[in-house]
């Protein structure tokens, strides 16, 4: 798969990089600056963060899997 951009408000808000299988969401810095740190502008569920934490990787995937058609 190829890297996706997710953009909010015309601010790039992160990359979907991986392949269908392991992907995950490497948030933009851009948008930890305009939103804020842990911020939940996306969801609750994945706020956004400087360093993406490791352990919440399959509940990053399972939000993204759940908008997007595989």
């Amino acid at each position: 798969m190829a890297d996706l951009v997710v953009e909010l408000y015309g601010t790039p808000a992160g990359v979907l990089t991986g392949t269908s299988r392991t992907f995950d969401f490497l948030p933009d810095a851009a948008a930890v600056t305009r939103f804020g740190i842990d911020s939940p502008i996306l969801s609750v569920a994945i706020p956004l963060t400087v360093v993406p934490v490791r352990a919440r990787k399959e509940r990053r995937r399972n939000f993204f899997r759940e908008l997007l058609p595989w």
